[in-house]
């Protein structure tokens, strides 16, 4: 590039399935080169689903450094879901070139992207998953006679990113029997 105020440049023919590395030198007068600059490559995602599809609930990411014989960097993690739909989340951020996602989505096909600061995005590997993991239980806190036949109960939210609705069973115990019944009386979305 013979323009010495130029700050970027496109490779129109780089393989977006393999890793390419680039290393800058600047020319001066009298034939002079400075010393290369570090080996930048851009950062290829792999991505294996366990088990295997269609009942797959783990993605397992790998990908390569940014900088050849740098591991001191810190990659965000993102997932987008469903595919193609613009939205973006980032799932944590880690100085390792793994990551292991749980899947909270029931039948969605998912894109992962690997990011370093703003400007650096790494390719995108796609899968099928389906979650297999029901929700945690919760913490069921009280049960209060609120007068007549009224019961009020309370109990903290889940944790977990999927839940989307708690289901009420009343259970009938009359006093001095042994036989109990239980019948879904609610179901709170």
């Amino acid at each position: 590039i013979y323009d010495w105020a130029t700050q970027t440049y496109t490779h129109t023919g780089a393989d977006p399935n393999a890793v390419n590395g680039y290393t800058i030198q600047v020319g001066g007068g009298c034939g002079l080169l400075s010393d290369p600059t570090p080996v930048l490559q851009n950062i290829r995602v792999g991505l294996q689903a366990f088990p295997p599809p269609p009942n797959s609930s783990i993605a397992q990411l790998d990908w390569n450094s940014w900088m050849r014989g740098n591991d001191s960097t810190s990659y965000d993690v993102w997932v987008e879901a469903p595919i193609n739909s613009g939205n973006w989340t980032q799932l944590g951020t880690t100085m390792d070139t793994t990551w292991t996602d749980t899947v909270a989505f029931c039948g969605e096909w998912l894109n992962y992207e690997v990011r370093y600061g703003a400007a650096c995005v790494s390719s995108s590997d796609s899968g099928f998953f389906s979650d297999k993991t029901p929700p945690a239980p919760v913490v069921f806190d009280s049960v209060t006679v609120a007068g007549g036949n009224l019961a009020a109960m309370s109990w903290e939210a889940s944790s977990d990113s999927d839940v989307f609705y708690y289901r009420i069973y009343g259970i009938l115990i009359r006093l001095g029997h042994r036989r109990s019944r239980r019948n879904t009386i609610c179901t709170v979305i």
